[in-house]
């Protein structure tokens, strides 16, 4: 087997989300007091912006941080060429972002998770809302496809959506499994996403192109272990053990099996 050890970073705060910033190199953590910019070339906190952060996302084209708040109504907007606040976007209740680079636009679950707010961030004005049909559930996590062009957004109750960003519309949406949906991540090799349902242990693979579903079986103690096997490939088990709380970063330990 092959172990990856990863360093530990020390931090000022308590991490909730993150995102990266490929253009600064440089990791962007949200939590109950701060946003905290962690450069990765040191390993190091270079930063300690003073706004409340919950859920996070990058937007390359501007090279801007959005994160949401539950406690508040707004989406706060950093620089990240100073790593500063800029200004705001008033929503009602915003949860999770998703961010589309081929068309510079912001998709936020709204309103508790129930719609959709579209915003052009270029000005940072509303484009529209979409309304999450009944009875699926709220709004969990989402992925975007940047071949199809297609973000993949799931439920509480175990759907998933899909969103055109090319005209900004849900194209349809499908049952995958009586579980919320946790996590999601894509890879663009295979134009595939992946969705983990950890009170079903399953992990769902679509296959973006056609749309079709394929279970993963996933086994394990904690939803921190999985164990992937898919068709024409050797098992990978991944231990992700990462956890950051009270200043610190424990370290991540990955064992793939050949």
């Amino acid at each position: 087997s092959l172990n990856v050890y990863y360093s530990t970073i020390f931090i000022s705060a308590t991490a909730i989300t993150s995102t990266f910033n490929f253009i600064n190199d440089s990791l962007y953590l949200t939590s109950a007091s701060s946003i905290i910019v962690v450069e990765t070339l040191t390993d190091s906190e270079i930063a300690s912006i003073p706004i409340a952060s919950d859920y996070i996302a990058y937007n390359s084209t501007n090279n801007l941080i959005y994160t949401s708040d539950l406690s508040s109504n707004n989406i706060s907007i950093i620089d990240c060429n100073t790593n500063t606040f800029v200004g705001t976007i008033a929503l009602n209740n915003p949860i999770f972002i998703q961010y589309c680079p081929n068309n510079n636009f912001l998709y936020i679950a709204n309103n508790g998770g129930v719609e959709i707010a579209i915003i052009n961030a270029s000005n940072n004005l509303l484009v529209n809302t979409l309304t999450i049909p009944l009875g699926i559930g709220t709004l969990t996590y989402s992925v975007y496809d940047s071949v199809e062009n297609n973000i993949y957004w799931g439920t509480t109750l175990g759907y998933i959506l899909v969103i055109s960003c090319a005209n900004n519309l849900i194209i349809y949406n499908f049952f995958v499994g009586s579980s919320v949906i946790t996590t999601g991540v894509y890879n663009a090799l295979q134009n595939s996403v992946y969705f983990s349902l950890p009170f079903v242990s399953s992990i769902y693979q679509i296959t973006t192109i056609g749309v079709t579903t394929t279970p993963y079986y996933v086994s394990g103690s904690s939803n921190y272990n999985l164990f992937l096997q898919s068709l024409g490939y050797e098992p990978i088990k991944v231990d992700y053990v990462r956890v950051i709380a009270n200043q610190t970063q424990l370290a991540n330990n990955v064992s793939i099996y050949k």
